[in-house]
């Protein structure tokens, strides 16, 4: 039995209980508890998260992280982002720039998707009553060249919440750094999202930009090739 499988097994079943006895309470007329069970849930939630996130980055600096790669819709993708991603808005806007008809892209689906959460998460945290804008476009090869190793995909997430300093961004996708104690005691995290999300760009031969203003916004930029190499994992850590 993995390290994996022996911290994350405990922490689904608390989840589940939890559930189970909040579903039972609510039955039963006791709604008097049922907000300190869902602290209990919220709370159990982010401690998983943050267990995922400590076992996938130990595992990438141990060099143990592969790629499972496969042929993606990029239109179903971004579909299946945004459905997932639109309960966490809260009051922002999202606008979503696609011209659909994107084709396919050959990568590894679990980690794409987690780049695209990670980064649109991060958004709607840093955001308040404000927009966020998701933007996918591609950039075709050259036809004279007769392959398709130069197509790339850019996802560009944009966004008008509280920025950062530009002495910040050279560091923010260090494992573990956060801007300052105030920001973690009031949107929290672990500051391994970026940092998770940075290296496995970077796993699939692409990578992750950043421009920031402080009041004015983010804007973070994936590159990826659309054609990821069976190899291009090797040699990806810095």
């Amino acid at each position: 039995m993995n390290m994996s499988h022996e911290l994350r097994t405990p922490m689904n079943a608390i989840l589940g209980y939890a559930d189970l006895v909040r579903e039972d309470a609510a039955e039963s007329g006791y709604e008097d508890i049922l907000p300190d069970l869902e602290k209990i849930q919220m709370a159990s939630q982010q401690l998983l998260e943050i267990i995922s996130n400590i076992l996938d980055i130990s595992k990438i600096e141990a060099d143990k992280m592969g790629l499972n790669l496969v042929q993606l819709d990029v239109d179903k993708l971004v579909q299946d982002v945004v459905t997932v991603i639109e309960p966490l808005l809260g009051d922002n806007e999202l606008l979503v720039n696609c011209a659909g008809g994107m084709g396919h892209i050959f990568a590894d689906q679990i980690k794409l998707r987690q780049i695209l959460m990670n980064l649109l998460s991060n958004a709607a945290k840093f955001t308040q009553q404000g927009s966020i804008t998701f933007t996918i476009t591609r950039q075709h090869a050259d036809p004279a060249q007769g392959n398709h190793n130069n197509d790339w995909l850019m996802f560009e997430i944009a966004d008008t919440g509280i920025g950062m300093p530009q002495e910040h961004l050279q560091h923010i996708f260090e494992a573990f750094y956060q801007l300052d104690s105030s920001t973690t005691r009031q949107y929290g995290g672990t500051g391994l999202g970026l940092t998770i999300s940075e290296r496995f760009a970077r796993m699939m031969g692409g990578r992750i930009t950043v421009t920031s203003e402080v009041g004015r916004g983010s804007t973070f930029v994936v590159y990826l090739p659309a054609y990821v190499a069976e190899n291009a994992a090797i040699g990806h850590k810095k």
